[in-house]
């Protein structure tokens, strides 16, 4: 999958960073699943795309304490001029206050899709969550999971990056 897809593409975007230049050193394997937001008008589908993150981070991360934060990728418009930007994660024009969805909480398998939803929840709410600025939220693209993991040298999830867990990166489907 092109590392460019967009953030209307169900992907996922992982980068590995060995904790030292020791071939043996543990490593940090961090992955932004992209899920667009048309997957959360409707509960099944919600459902069923966050099962779908749950067992990705199941399988990969088995062994490892895996942390992830919940954020989101969205449109702005200034009021004034109506230029539009596309944001992802906080925002915030004058005290860069978190806008965010969730902070990092340790993965669990039995509570994962429960406490997914509730932190999407009013989304749009949870967002906008700034001090008043000329720009407002127009729509929202993307909810994006970052999820973290410290992994050792051999972990098999490093078998499926280029140089075997050396600093790389990867964008696959999420299927």
């Amino acid at each position: 999958m092109n590392n460019r897809a967009g953030r209307d593409q169900l992907k996922v975007d992982a980068l590995c960073v060995p904790l030292t230049d020791n071939l043996q050193s543990d490593v940090i394997v961090i992955y932004n699943v992209n899920i667009p937001i048309q997957y959360f008008f409707d509960p099944q589908s919600a459902q069923e795309v966050l099962a779908k993150v749950k067992n990705l981070l199941s399988r990969d991360f088995y062994d490892a304490v895996t942390s992830f934060q919940i954020t989101a990728s969205y449109q702005l418009r200034h009021t004034i001029t109506g230029e539009l930007r596309t944001w992802t994660g906080s925002f915030n024009a004058r005290n860069n206050a978190p806008a965010q969805l969730s902070g990092f909480e340790i993965f669990d398998n039995n509570t994962f899709i429960q406490v997914s939803l509730d932190h999407i929840e009013d989304i749009e709410a949870r967002l906008t969550q700034f001090e008043e600025t000329k720009w407002v939220l127009n729509q929202i693209i993307s909810i994006i999971f970052n999820v973290q993991s410290r992994v050792k040298f051999n972990d098999p999830v490093l078998t499926h990056f280029p140089q075997h867990g050396r600093r790389s990166q990867r964008t696959f489907a999420l299927s």
